[in-house]
């Protein structure tokens, strides 16, 4: 990974399933975006409006790319907002937010022949294997691969 020069690495993506953050984030992040005049990077197939996360109780995230200061700005301004607190906004929908407007779609790739239990999860056996097909989890979302 990091001879590659990658960033993020995921297993798999999902939609958000919590209402109120599905509901909110997306509006927020369009504010935002006009607001601070950031054009995304790595939209990953869907526009902002679908409001989507990493399955990330494993991933791998490059420390400096989340201490960028335009990186840094756009967290702080989500934590200013009162939304985690207020509504539940998590942690893992905002972190692929950040990905999804700063990051170069060149540094994002998505973990090949991996597997592990997801203990909190019933012990669910999450595997990229087969490019993730055989994992059932709801609201999933196709492989991305980057082919640029």
């Amino acid at each position: 990974i990091e001879k590659n020069n990658i960033e993020y690495a995921y297993a798999l993506r999902k939609l958000e399933a919590h209402g109120p953050t599905r509901q909110q984030l997306p509006t927020w992040i369009d504010k935002y975006n006009n607001r601070c005049s950031i054009t995304p990077t790595a939209a990953m197939d869907y526009p902002l409006t679908t409001c989507f996360n990493f399955y990330n109780n494993f991933h791998i995230g490059k420390v400096s790319f989340f201490l960028r200061p335009d990186v840094q700005d756009f967290l702080r301004a989500v934590n200013s907002s009162g939304h985690i607190i207020n509504d539940r906004w998590g942690d893992s929908t905002i972190q692929a937010y950040a990905v999804r407007l700063f990051m170069d779609p060149q540094r994002i790739t998505f973990l090949p022949n991996f597997s592990y239990i997801h203990g909190s999860h019933s012990n669910k056996i999450i595997s990229t294997f087969d490019d993730g097909k055989s994992t059932n989890i709801p609201q999933k979302l196709p492989l991305w691969k980057n082919i640029n």
